[in-house]
């Protein structure tokens, strides 16, 4: 129930962990937002297993169990035109340009929880969410469509890509897409119980208790979240790292605040 950070020896923040940070209001407000997304998610659980534990039947409740929203896992890109991973543009348009624009507080306020985490990462990326919304004319590894520039001017977030997950255990994994010195956010909502999320290469395991939100380096350290009884959805915001190489824009380094910044944190 105490928010804190994690540093290692060299004085670098890899760990955030605020716990409550999202009140009752605004974890009701979020879900009520993705009833725009409850189609889409539906289509997106799957049938069997998988290799992939992100697209395998057993990491999922059974569909009998999930009564407030469908068990799934959508991935959304402020841009889709990257040819790197499998983002669903088609969620974004029609009914989900009605969850973008019902999303717009709660991706500006994970924006400025990594503001306060990490400065440098957020001016980064805010950087290359200018780039991409003037589509630059001296960027010619992708042509940003019509489409892509919709999603742009309601997306507020500096993160590029979200996933949500829903009603789905997250064996221990690495994002091996993004940079050791980043961070990714992970955010929960919902009615469940006794979630834990792992940090098994640290030696650290924490509640995951609903309106939880961590920032951590998804890259450099072993993570993942177990079952739970009852219902829980989770919010995954990450960068990858070719969308700021692509927008020639430098990549910052670790987290190190100064003692008397850590103090007035």
């Amino acid at each position: 129930t105490i928010p804190f950070i994690i540093m290692d020896i060299h004085g670098r923040i890899v760990l955030w962990y605020l716990p409550g940070i999202l009140t009752e209001e605004k974890q009701q407000s979020m879900c009520g937002s993705l009833q725009h997304l409850k189609r889409n998610m539906e289509s997106k659980c799957p049938k069997k297993p998988s290799k992939s534990w992100r697209q395998s039947s057993e990491y999922y409740k059974n569909p009998g169990d999930c009564q407030l929203f469908p068990g799934g896992l959508i991935n959304l890109s402020s841009v889709v035109q990257l040819g790197h991973e499998s983002l669903h543009k088609s969620t974004l348009l029609g009914t989900g340009e009605l969850w973008l624009q019902s999303f717009v507080e709660t991706r500006a306020l994970m924006s400025a929880i990594l503001h306060v985490a990490h400065p440098a990462l957020y001016g980064s990326a805010q950087e290359v969410l200018i780039t991409l919304s003037f589509t630059h004319p001296s960027l010619p590894i992708f042509t940003v469509h019509q489409s892509d520039v919709t999603v742009l001017k309601v997306w507020s977030s500096v993160f590029n890509v979200l996933s949500i997950i829903s009603n789905q255990e997250m064996p221990v994994h690495l994002d091996c897409l993004s940079k050791a010195e980043w961070y990714d956010m992970l955010a929960s909502i919902e009615d469940y119980n006794e979630a834990i999320l792992e940090l098994t290469g640290a030696g650290f395991c924490f509640k995951f208790d609903s309106g939880t939100i961590t920032a951590f380096s998804g890259k450099f350290l072993n993570h993942g979240v177990s079952s739970c009884s009852g219902e829980g959805i989770y919010f995954a915001y990450y960068m990858r790292e070719y969308v700021h190489t692509m927008c020639r824009v430098e990549t910052p380094g670790w987290s190190v605040p100064s003692h008397d910044h850590v103090m007035q944190l």
